[in-house]
């Protein structure tokens, strides 16, 4: 079966995005059928339509590629290839699954506004407008989802999208992400241990501030590290003693799930706070 309609996919398109307006150019009332004729339906994806897709090593795209008659492998470059070890291949670079943040859709107003429309593969921060994305209703204030619809610009309410007026983030926080996209191959350990970003049910706005203060962090390096160790406040109620006892899970987690090579400067400029003005 070929579908009568076959847009050709855009270049930074998400492979759920183009399922998308498959459905919608073939007059299909949801995307529902169309996942289920290309063999990709599994719990929850329907809820995170167009955000970022992540293709396991089990799924194939032969059946979605016969749909729209194009070819796997270029249906393959919608995605983030499941690779060894939790990572996924990203253009010609290797990332930790875990740092892509794809429990919520996203989207970008302005993009929304252009034509043509579609979900982007990268929907984090916008690169072309320079400005935080939404993924909550400034009207209803639920998050976004288009479970079941074919309308990306529309909140479920009825609230246009492409009338909210984002703020456009911190100049450092912009080029810390375009550091880290440049530098990651360099400088990642695939034995090192990731915070699950894409576990986190926080919102986008939120992971930008605090990817600022994280930020303030490492700058002025390591006066600022020294600060935020000053200031630091545990939470921890029960009987630790000791750096333990003052600093709760951080030491906890300095020393025991982040081992990679990578942060050993964070061990060593802590160990040179508490031994020169740290009192325990």
């Amino acid at each position: 079966m070929i579908l009568p309609k076959r847009p050709i996919p855009f270049f930074d398109e998400s492979l759920s995005g183009y399922i998308f307006r498959l459905a919608s150019a073939n007059h299909f009332e949801n995307p529902l059928p169309m996942f289920q004729l290309s063999g990709l339906t599994m719990p929850g994806y329907l809820s995170r339509i167009a955000c970022t897709t992540i293709l396991r090593a089990t799924q194939s795209l032969e059946r979605l590629s016969i749909l729209c008659n194009y070819s796997s492998d270029s249906l393959r470059n919608l995605t983030f290839c499941e690779s060894e070890g939790r990572f996924v291949i990203y253009g010609n670079e290797t990332i930790p699954e875990n740092a892509i943040h794809n429990l919520k859709s996203k989207v970008c107003p302005m993009c929304l506004s252009e034509s043509p429309m579609y979900s982007r593969k990268v929907w984090e921060l916008c690169e072309r407008h320079l400005i935080s994305l939404i993924d909550s209703c400034p009207s209803c204030k639920k998050t976004i989802s288009w479970q079941g619809r074919n309308i990306i610009d529309f909140c479920k309410c009825g609230f246009d999208f492409k009338k909210v007026v984002t703020e456009t983030p911190q100049q450092n926080v912009i080029d810390l992400s375009n550091h880290i996209g440049q530098a990651q191959k360099q400088y990642i350990d695939k034995n090192a241990s990731w915070i699950t970003v894409n576990r986190i049910n926080v919102s986008n706005c939120y992971l930008q501030n605090l990817l600022g203060h994280v930020l303030h962090i490492f700058t002025n390096w390591p006066l600022n590290y020294y600060e935020f160790l000053k200031n630091y406040e545990t939470n921890e109620t029960d009987n630790k003693t000791g750096l333990r006892k003052s600093f709760g899970y951080f030491y906890y987690n300095l020393y025991r799930s982040f081992l990679s090579y990578n942060f050993n400067f964070l061990r060593e400029e802590f160990e040179n706070f508490v031994g020169n003005s740290f009192n325990v």
